[in-house]
């Protein structure tokens, strides 16, 4: 399902001329080069076809003449539509890597990648579980299976700690003192927390 989409994106860049097909070339070096995979590939494309149809509509045929006022306005016009900022700061990302291709590949010779500027994420709160919704969570396990005590004890863990769920699978014995009252696990990079 995914190669038929992309075949059929590739198609209508192929039809848009020199751009669309810099932008086929880009798509082929994600997939070659790079590695990516094809939901990746599929995301990019997606993004890069509307790009390329709004150069064309702004009279823009090739990739040595995109320039930072024809991406704004591009940018200007998702916002328009109603896109969420991660869709327009994720078109952005589209349109600077397939710049920088154009770059490496000699397409063009300057490099405005750095100065262009999407929209600030706002950086969101993780939502928090009622309280219902904990106790629900801490009966989960079933008092019929022969691992229930163990289910309980990590998920207690989890829920009273705030340590990872990765700390928490690598805890040792040696790393509980009960007489204190603290617990010594291992994260990210082997960081100890206690």
């Amino acid at each position: 399902m995914l190669s038929v989409q992309l075949r059929q994106i590739r198609d209508k860049l192929r039809s848009f001329g020199p751009l669309g097909l810099t932008v086929c070339a880009f798509l082929d070096y994600l997939n070659i080069e790079a590695g990516l995979a094809e939901n990746t590939i599929l995301a990019y494309g997606r993004d890069l076809a509307r790009f390329t149809e709004h150069c064309l509509s702004e009279g823009v045929r090739t990739i040595e003449k995109v320039q930072p006022p024809v991406i704004y306005a591009y940018l200007h016009k998702l916002s328009k539509t109603g896109k969420a900022e991660t869709s327009i700061s994720r078109s952005l990302v589209s349109v600077k890597m397939m710049l920088r291709f154009a770059i490496l590949t000699g397409k063009i010779k300057d490099d405005f990648t750095s100065m262009l500027e999407g929209p600030k994420l706002w950086k969101r709160l993780p939502a928090v579980a009622a309280k219902e919704q904990v106790i629900k969570l801490l009966k989960a396990p079933c008092e019929d299976d022969p691992y229930c005590l163990r289910d309980k004890a990590i998920l207690e863990m989890l829920y009273a700690t705030g340590a990872r769920a990765s700390e928490v699978a690598k805890m040792t014995i040696p790393g509980v003192n009960l007489k204190i009252g603290y617990v010594r696990v291992f994260g990210k990079g082997n960081k100890e927390r206690i």
